[in-house]
């Protein structure tokens, strides 16, 4: 099915999207003296697991504001630079398995510094602004490719430090410092090398303090900051027409992360998918794992991977989806080996499993999103199907409940 026609079947339902909140963040960054990829909850204040970044060590020389994180949705994984070297991550939750080992990161020059990182999933980009006040934005690949460079148009002596890209909405946000303070710059997407605002940041004590990274939640419309030690989250409206943005009141995690250790970047990392319900088998189809996952984020503006893996092989499959979580309790209608947990709602496939005969067949269902902020909050609920020897057999997998976010 055209992914237009599975979005317009949610389109009478978005008063039920745009009510439901957010799915938790986690905000991750690489830290200054041990390069970890740290991990707190923001609005608990709360600390969570981290791992080493292998391949980024700390470099001696280097200004205090290098170093950045990126979240990339399209694969499921987190880029880090220490200022000089680039590499990608599988994240905390997976020991930060190296994907793409280190590199020279994208910068205006090789004197430069990195300072922040985003990825926007829109575009295929990731975005690396440096301590010279150079945006250079790239195509997403191991290595990124460079597609355009140019130089963001500052206060006099601030130093660009941050860059948070909301693709859903079209507008770039950077952090700098300067000798007096901190600034919080806003461009559109594009003509993003030209802020059309400017606005100090401080802590919750009104105290000017160095904003060492920025990550926007545009799903929600909410910016976090750092200081480093810290974390700053405030909510912001942009009006396109102006332009112009106006931003909502702040709150504060304080020393979240060790002040000796602090972050140097800040980026958003979206909680997992929720399982529910078992695989089951009848007929010619072989008792199989048939696990249902997300191979990678349901961000929007993103192409969602909906994968199938340890299925009968050579089989028929389709991944079924609804609006809302996986249900329980439902009845098993013939011919089915068991209950469906999703609701009326769009198809995707048939796809055919790989494979000849056995339990090692896998399939990947492809759902193209918008970058479309009225998306955001949205939970969906997935389950495959299967059919299995000329029809004389079904097969379902596990249910996955997810929420269509912007990060």
């Amino acid at each position: 099915m055209n992914h237009r026609t599975v979005l317009s079947s949610f389109a009478a339902l978005l008063t039920t999207a745009v009510a439901v909140a957010q799915t938790p963040v986690s905000l991750v960054g690489l830290t200054r003296f041990t390069s970890t990829l740290a991990q707190t909850l923001h609005a608990p204040c709360a600390t969570l697991p981290g791992c080493p970044a292998a391949g980024l060590p700390p470099v001696a020389g280097v200004g205090f504001a290098a170093g950045g994180t990126a979240y990339d949705g399209t694969n499921n994984t987190v880029w880090a630079t220490n200022g000089l070297m680039l590499a990608s991550y599988a994240g905390p939750a997976s020991a930060c398995a190296v994907v793409c080992p280190p590199m020279p990161c994208p910068k205006s020059s090789a004197v430069a510094q990195a300072t922040g990182l985003d990825v926007a999933e829109s575009l295929n980009e990731l975005w690396v602004v440096d301590d010279q006040n150079w945006l250079t934005r790239c195509a997403l690949g191991c290595p990124p490719t460079i597609t355009a460079q140019c130089l963001v148009a500052t206060l006099p002596g601030d130093r660009i430090t941050g860059v948070a890209v909301d693709d859903g909405n079209g507008v770039v946000f950077y952090t700098a410092v300067s000798a007096v303070g901190s600034t919080l710059y806003a461009a559109q997407i594009g003509s993003p090398c030209s802020p059309f605002a400017n606005a100090p940041l401080a802590d919750c004590s009104a105290a000017a303090v160095p904003a060492y990274g920025v990550a926007a939640d545009w799903g929600a419309a909410r910016l976090y900051w750092t200081d480093g030690p810290s974390t700053y989250a405030f909510s912001y409206a942009y009006n396109p027409s102006g332009p112009s943005i106006a931003y909502g009141p702040q709150t504060c995690c304080p020393f979240v992360q060790s002040p000796n250790d602090p972050y140097t970047d800040l980026t958003l990392r979206p909680r997992g998918t929720s399982p529910a319900g078992n695989p089951c088998a009848n007929g010619s189809c072989p008792t199989c794992l048939n696990y249902h996952g997300l191979r990678n984020a349901p961000i929007l503006g993103n192409t969602v991977e909906l994968g199938l893996d340890d299925a009968p092989e050579a089989s028929f499959a389709w991944c079924l989806l609804s609006i809302g979580s996986c249900t329980t309790g439902m009845p098993t209608l013939p011919p089915l080996c068991g209950p469906l947990l999703v609701g009326p709602g769009p198809t995707l496939g048939f796809n055919i499993t790989s494979g000849t005969s056995g339990c090692l067949g896998s399939t990947t269902f492809f759902l193209p999103l918008p970058a479309a902020p009225a998306f955001a909050g949205l939970p969906l609920a997935s389950q495959c199907v299967l059919l299995c020897g000329g029809g004389t057999g079904t097969a379902l997998s596990n249910c996955q409940s997810w929420v269509l976010m912007g990060v």
